[in-house]
C-alpha cells in the first residue's frame, strides 16, 4: 500500500520534497511569465507586459524566500 512508504518519512523528509516541487513549480511559472511578458511587449501590450513582470518578480521573491529558509 502507498500509505506504508509515508510511514518511514520523518517530517522532514517530508518538508524537503515539498520544497523541491516548490521550487520546481515556481521556476515554470517564471518562465511562462517571462514568455507571455515578450509576447505582450512584442504586441505593444505595455501595462500587460507589467503585469506578467510583476507577478514573475513574485514568484521569484517566493522562491528566494523558500531557499533561503530550507
Amino acid at each position: 500500500m502507498q500509505t506504508d512508504n509515508l510511514k518511514n518519512e520523518t517530517p522532514t523528509d517530508a518538508n524537503n520534497v515539498l520544497v523541491v516541487v516548490l521550487i520546481e513549480q515556481l521556476d515554470i511559472w517564471i518562465e511562462d511569465c517571462q514568455a507571455q511578458a515578450d509576447v505582450f511587449f512584442e504586441r505593444g501590450m505595455t501595462v500587460s507586459e507589467t503585469s506578467s513582470l510583476a507577478m514573475k518578480v513574485a514568484y521569484m521573491n517566493v522562491k528566494t524566500l523558500v531557499e533561503n529558509n530550507r
